[in-house]
C-alpha cells in the first residue's frame, strides 16, 4: 500500500509537469498579443483540458498496472503468497480509496473530452476555391465544394482506428459468450463457470476489462494499419481536393493550424472528362508544367518535392481577416482584394514565417484561350458550341 501511495504522488507531480510544458508550448503557438478577445477564456480552458487529460491518463495507468500486479500475483502464482483484501469492514478503506480514485479519474477524463469537443466544434475550417468563374454564367460550380465538405465529414469518422461499435461487440463476445467475466472471481483458478459461493473482486475485474479492451483495440489497430498500406484515407482526400481545385485551411487553435494546398496543376477542375484524363496522364508521366505543391519558391516554377500539407502559424492581421470571413454573410467576391490575395492565393502567400509568390497564370487557361488554328475559334468556344449542339 505504501508503494502505491508513493507512485500516486509521483504521478500527480508528473501530471503537473507535463501540463505546464504543454500549456507553455500552447502559449508560444498562440501568444496573448495575437488573441485580441477572449484570451483568458482560451488559456483557462486549455490548461484545464491539459490538467484533466494528463492527470486522468497517468492515474489510470497507475491503477491498471497495480491491478495487473494483483491479478498476476493471485491468479498466476504457483504457490499462494498473496491474498486479496477481504470484503467487509477490515478492508473497507482500501476498496473505498480505489473507488474514489476511479470515480475522480472518470470524471476528469469526461471533463477533458467535453472541453475537447467544445474546442473542435469552435475550430475554423476554410475552403479555398481556386476555380475561375464560368465564361457564360460568371459563377463557380458549388458542387465541388459540397462534395469536398461531405468527404471531409466522412473522413473524421472513417479515420478511427478503433470503432466503438465493433469494440463493444467483440468485448461482449469474450466477456459473456466465452465466460471471461468469471476470471474476476476470487477463485485462484481460471474458470469460465459461475460459482454462486464465490464473489467477484473489483481489482481483478478492473484489470480484466482493461486488458480485454486493449487486446481488442490492438487487433483493430493492426487491421486498420494493414489496410492503410494500400493507401491512406488522408492521401485519398488530398488527391480529391487536388482534382476539385480546392485547398483547405484548418485552424485548430487561434494562431496555429494546418494548410492543405490542393491547387490543381492543370489550372481548372470544371473541364471535360477526356481533357481531365489527359491532364492526369500527363502528370503521371511527369510532364506536367506546374506539378503539385507550392511553386515559385526561389524562382523555381515546378516544385521539386510536391508537399501539399503544411503546419501554419498565422500573423495576427491575417487571422483577424479569416475570422471576419467566417462571420461574413456576404460571398467572397465582395470582400476586399487584400483578403482575397491572402486566402485565395493570388499574390504572395505567407505561411509559417515564409513567403511564397504564386504564379496566377494557368497553363490550361492559356490553352483554352488560344485558337486551335490560326483565325479559328478558341478551345473554350469550341466546348461551348459543342455543349449547345448536344443540348439541341
Amino acid at each position: 500500500m505504501t508503494s502505491v501511495t508513493i507512485a500516486f504522488i509521483f504521478m500527480n507531480i508528473l501530471a503537473a509537469v507535463v501540463t505546464f510544458l504543454r500549456f507553455y508550448a500552447f502559449t508560444k503557438r498562440n501568444p496573448r498579443q495575437n488573441i485580441k478577445h477572449g484570451a483568458f477564456n482560451i488559456y483557462t480552458s486549455k490548461i484545464l483540458m491539459y490538467a484533466f487529460d494528463y492527470w486522468s491518463e497517468l492515474v489510470f495507468w497507475l491503477m491498471f498496472w497495480t491491478c495487473a500486479s494483483v491479478f498476476i500475483s493471485y491468479k498466476l502464482a504457483n504457490n499462494a503468497f498473496f491474498l486479496l483484501p477481504e470484503l467487509g469492514e477490515p478492508s473497507a478503506a482500501d476498496y473505498t480509496a480505489f473507488n474514489v480514485v476511479l470515480f475522480i479519474t472518470l470524471a476528469a477524463r469526461l471533463m477533458a473530452i467535453l472541453i475537447k469537443i467544445v474546442e473542435q466544434a469552435n475550430s475554423d475550417i476554410y475552403i479555398v476555391d481556386f476555380e475561375k468563374p464560368n465564361m457564360e454564367t460568371r459563377q463557380v460550380n458549388a458542387w465541388r465544394q459540397i462534395f469536398v465538405a461531405n468527404e471531409y465529414s466522412e473522413l473524421m469518422t472513417s479515420m478511427r482506428y478503433v470503432q466503438p461499435e465493433t469494440l463493444f461487440v467483440w468485448f461482449l463476445f469474450f466477456w459473456v459468450g466465452l465466460g471471461w467475466k468469471h476470471f474476476c472471481e476470487t477463485d485462484p483458478e481460471f474458470s469460465t463457470e459461475h460459482n454462486p459461493m464465490i464473489h467477484e473482486n473489483i481489482l481483478l475485474k478492473f484489470f480484466m476489462v482493461g486488458f480485454l479492451m486493449f487486446l481488442i483495440s490492438g487487433g483493430m489497430f493492426i487491421v486498420q494499419a494493414v489496410q492503410n498500406i494500400q493507401g491512406s484515407a488522408i492521401s485519398n482526400f488530398v488527391d480529391l481536393c487536388t482534382l476539385a481545385n480546392i485547398s483547405m485551411v484548418f485552424m485548430l487553435e487561434h494562431s496555429f493550424g494546418y494548410y492543405l494546398h490542393a491547387k490543381t496543376p492543370w489550372g481548372a477542375a470544371d473541364i471535360p472528362l477526356d481533357w481531365l484524363q489527359k491532364e492526369m496522364q500527363t502528370e503521371a508521366n511527369g510532364n506536367s508544367e506546374r506539378g503539385r505543391g507550392l511553386m515559385n519558391v526561389g524562382g523555381v516554377k515546378k516544385a521539386k518535392y510536391p508537399v501539399q500539407t503544411f503546419q501554419v502559424y498565422l500573423p495576427s492581421k491575417m487571422r483577424e481577416d479569416l475570422i471576419r470571413v467566417s462571420n461574413e454573410t456576404a460571398p467572397m467576391e465582395v470582400l476586399d482584394d487584400s483578403l482575397k490575395k491572402k486566402v485565395a492565393g493570388r499574390g504572395r502567400k505567407r505561411n509559417a514565417g515564409f513567403a511564397v509568390a504564386e504564379d496566377d497564370t494557368d497553363p490550361l487557361q492559356k490553352k483554352l484561350d488560344e485558337p486551335s488554328q490560326p483565325g479559328g475559334v478558341t478551345l473554350q468556344e469550341h466546348f461551348i458550341k459543342e455543349d449547345e449542339h448536344r443540348k439541341a
